[in-house]
């Protein structure tokens, strides 16, 4: 007996010289059970039993804490009685006692926090915002790792009527979930709410394994899962959004001001029954980027997403008969689009703007979008609209290895309404079907450049194109380009729909000043009369149909 007393004494003495935030590695941040601690003379039910119980006659005693509701809710754990301690009871790692201004119980933990630390329930009923909130506050003050359990935890009130989770500056820590977890909120009534506001810069922020959702069905303004915005010139820098879920959101993602952002292997899904935020006067879009007075978004990866743009039965929206909006729109700098899966969306699938700041600039990198599965479906009391697979409307843009189906327009380059000139474009080994079932002339790629800015040096090459559709008309071009000079068309393979015969088809049209291109070796097969193949309208000149002379 004698010998166990004095371990016991030794033990305490050494948990004394431990700081007072992370006393000894006796719980487990990432569990809701922390380690048994059966040894310990001292047990309460609750945190409310930890507050009301005798203070301790000597300093550093242990209570073990079975819950922090009740016993076995996953928010218990050690604590140690410090009778220095001022520091601000914050609801989970420091509690302070009823009967003393100074002194704190201090949970003793290592690593990472547990949301049901801070008396998060998850069961889907109870409001959890303020538990929630105070956990990430922890982990956004301290770079502390925030662990939420399985569950669904209802996001019932917040800071303001439009803002969730507000994090300045938040830098080097995690959010992370397991599977089940859900953070929900019917909050879509309000407009601009957004689950999480990341402000004011910070770096190396981690966000995964959750599901976001918003159970507004037909939500009237914008709300958002996840919004950053740039502070003082610094943006929030590094941070990665992965394997995470978002429905019901009109823009689940809205990065306003962040550097070398990574969204990757998350799954989006439109509201039901619902299209755009505002009757399509905000565009309704999983991810847009922002670049502004506000902050500059350049280097985002998107890479390994799924995205449907419409999970409802029926189209409600008597205005606008349409589904989502889009999977990505903002202005790309730097934008890396790759291996994603886009189904059924209602504009463009991908649509990237310049931002004006970044032409001609040092600072402008590659537009890369590459390996993409882009396919939109015909749903019911949808008003007929042109769709887009990928359009981007700036410079040094590579378009390669994308399958597009069942698009009006496959690749739309759009330079007419800037005011400077677009650049080095490389639209390359992609499948493109195209369709003219809505009553419009489809086409696999289009190229319109400003009248006094030419777009300049595109390249063409090695696309698979299938063009459908019951009302094919004559002369429909595959590929049509306008006010671009210095450009390759070649090595391109069609198809047209078999029972479409009589069609008399314009490969490539040509309209107004287009120069210097070189034009070789596209072939067709399919039903129709004639190809125009080498035409050559007034006002366009420089053109060779030898590959040997042609400029590569």
């Amino acid at each position: 007996m004698r010998k166990f007393s004095t371990l016991i004494i030794v033990f305490i003495f050494l948990i004394s010289c431990q700081p007072e935030e992370i006393a000894a590695p006796v719980a487990d941040s990432n569990s809701q059970h922390p380690q048994s601690t059966a040894s310990l003379a001292i047990e309460v039910d609750n945190i409310a039993q930890l507050k009301n119980m005798k203070i301790p006659s000597k300093e550093h005693n242990l209570v073990n804490v079975l819950g922090y509701h009740q016993p076995g809710d996953g928010g218990g754990g050690t604590f140690m009685w410090k009778e220095a301690s001022v520091k601000a009871p914050d609801k989970g790692t420091s509690i302070a006692s009823r009967f003393r201004e100074k002194g704190r119980w201090i949970r003793i933990f290592k690593d990472g926090i547990n949301v049901k630390w801070f008396g998060a329930k998850g069961n889907g009923t109870s409001d959890d915002f303020p538990a929630l909130n105070s956990a990430f506050l922890y982990g956004e003050r301290n770079s502390v790792d925030v662990f939420i359990p399985a569950g669904k935890y209802m996001i019932l009130s917040g800071q303001s009527s439009t803002t969730g989770f507000e994090l300045n500056q938040p830098s080097n820590f995690s959010i992370s979930g397991e599977t089940g977890t859900t953070l929900s909120t019917p909050l879509g009534e309000k407009g601009g709410f957004k689950i999480f506001y990341l402000k004011y810069g910070g770096e190396n922020l981690n966000i995964k394994n959750i599901s976001f959702e918003n159970t507004q069905n037909f939500p009237r303004h914008r709300t958002t899962a996840i919004q950053t915005i740039q502070g003082g010139g610094e943006p929030l820098r590094n941070l990665s959004i992965s394997n995470c879920s978002f429905s019901g959101f009109t823009t689940a993602i809205l990065p306003n001001g962040t550097e070398d952002l990574v969204i990757t292997n998350n799954k989006f899904f439109a509201p039901n029954g619902r299209d755009s935020a505002l009757e399509n006067r905000d565009p309704a879009v999983f991810i847009w980027l922002h670049s502004n007075t506000n902050g500059k978004t350049v280097n985002t990866t998107i890479r390994d997403c799924y995205a449907e743009g419409y999970s409802g039965g029926d189209i409600m929206s008597t205005v606008t008969q349409e589904p989502f909006d889009g999977f990505l729109y903002g202005m790309g700098n730097g934008v890396i689009v790759q291996n994603n899966k886009i189904r059924k969306m209602g504009y463009e699938a991908i649509f990237l703007q310049p931002n004006s700041e970044f032409v001609s600039s040092a600072q402008k990198n590659p537009v890369i979008i590459t390996n993409n599965d882009i396919g939109f479906e015909w749903m019911g009391r949808m008003k007929d609209h042109r769709t887009y697979g990928i359009r981007v409307d700036d410079s040094a843009v590579q378009i390669k290895e994308n399958r597009i189906e069942n698009a009006t327009f496959g690749v739309l380059i759009y330079g007419y309404d800037y005011s400077f000139e677009f650049s080095d474009l490389e639209i390359q080994n992609n499948s493109i079907e195209t369709t003219a079932a809505h009553g419009y002339n489809p086409r696999a790629v289009f190229v319109q450049g400003n009248r006094t800015k030419p777009v300049r040096n595109i390249r063409i090459a090695n696309n698979s194109i299938s063009l459908k559709g019951s009302s094919l008309s004559n002369n429909s071009e595959l590929f049509f380009v306008a006010d671009v000079t210095s450009g390759i068309i070649a090595d391109n393979n069609f198809e047209i729909e078999a029972g479409k015969n009589g069609h008399e088809l314009s490969l490539v049209g040509f309209d107004r000043q287009n120069s210097d291109f070189c034009l070789y070796a596209n072939k067709g097969t399919g039903d129709f009369d004639r190809v125009y193949s080498e035409l050559k309208p007034s006002g366009n000149t420089n053109f060779v149909f030898d590959p040997g002379e042609c400029k590569q």
